[in-house]
């Protein structure tokens, strides 16, 4: 139902720039939204939709290689009289759809990554180096802000977090499926971030805030550990109230294409330690503006998280150093590369 309701839009409603999305509000819809309104506002008319279908003599940008594959992991190229940009956020070793891409590449005018890691993966498993584009994905700054440490304590005491914990973070979606996730996705290193708590909890009061569907193995591991936490289903709007409540964030994925944690932990001023996964290495200079670790280092990142936990001097110079760098990645700066990088030359044509 929805695909038909939005075959008949796309066929009704033209639009310079159709940005793909999948059946679910999740990550690539938000990032969707956020680029539709940018280009609106800057006159390009643009559309968020969940199928090429009905889409003539436009641009035609699939939010993710998922995206390629919306009917049972059937391809289904686009009409050949649009342009067609593809973003590529990671590559996955293993992934079966590796053996499309050259099938995919004749029909992709732009193939768009927001980090370099991707960017040289892709030039491995084949795709020309002259049709990649490297353009960083934004943030609200308007909506991921910093709260104040009044409001941080209310907030914790409305949780009934106990006094004098320390508050350690994850935001995503780890677990395979979306049902209860009791299987992990190891690529987004739930087994290291559960380590790495287990550990950290050894020497500090640690209580662990958790959102996100598909979170069944972490929560499982905490009460092996007897570790306790608060996991809940919020509302976005609720999400950067949740980072002010924070100490401390942790990122331990194997493999990310951006991730989106990193920014709005930056946009909300909280620590973080991440794995030199996705745009991490690109913009994060390691204790100066975050905390990077080598990707499965346990060690390090144990050893990090004690450091801004303890160093209240790190922590003020790496919060004053997030909320002025994060400003270059702001919708209203970003989407101007988005427009230049991507669109610009397709339109023309």
């Amino acid at each position: 139902m929805i695909t038909k309701y939005s075959f008949i839009k796309n066929l009704l409603f033209k639009n310079d720039v159709y940005y793909i999305t999948e059946n679910n509000d999740w990550i690539i819809t938000q990032i969707g939204k956020q680029i539709r309104k940018s280009l609106n506002r800057i006159g390009i008319k643009s559309s968020v939709t969940v199928t090429q279908k009905g889409i003539y003599n436009s641009v035609i940008h699939y939010g993710s290689i998922n995206t390629f594959y919306p009917e049972c992991n059937r391809l289904i190229m686009p009409h050949k009289s649009n342009k067609t940009i593809v973003t590529y956020f990671h590559v996955v070793p293993g992934d079966k759809r590796l053996a499309d891409i050259k099938k995919i590449d004749g029909f992709v005018d732009i193939w768009h990554t927001a980090c370099n890691k991707t960017k040289n993966d892709l030039i491995k498993i084949g795709i020309p180096q002259e049709k990649i584009r490297v353009v960083p994905v934004g943030i609200d700054l308007g909506f991921f802000k910093p709260v104040s440490q009044e409001e941080k304590n209310t907030l914790r005491l409305k949780l009934g977090i106990p006094q004098g914990s320390i508050v350690i973070g994850s935001f995503q979606k780890d677990g395979i499926g979306w049902d209860e996730g009791l299987e992990p996705k190891l690529i987004k290193g739930p087994d290291l971030f559960c380590e790495a708590v287990k550990t950290l909890a050894k020497k500090y009061p640690v209580y662990v805030l958790l959102t996100g569907p598909a979170r069944g193995y972490v929560k499982n591991k905490l009460e092996d550990s007897k570790i306790p936490y608060r996991h809940s289903f919020v509302r976005r709007s609720e999400l950067p109230k949740l980072y002010g409540i924070l100490d401390l964030y942790l990122i331990t994925s194997k493999i990310e294409g951006v991730p989106m944690s990193v920014l709005e932990c930056m946009a909300t001023q909280t620590p973080f330690v991440t794995t030199r996964v996705g745009l991490a290495p690109d913009i994060i200079r390691d204790l100066d503006n975050g905390l990077l670790c080598d990707i499965d280092d346990i060690d390090e990142v144990v050893r990090k998280s004690q450091l801004l936990i303890e160093d209240n001097n790190l922590r003020e110079k790496i919060a004053f150093n997030m909320g002025r760098d994060i400003l270059k990645f702001s919708w209203e700066n970003i989407i101007r590369e988005y427009k230049e990088k991507l669109y610009s030359e397709l339109i023309a044509c």
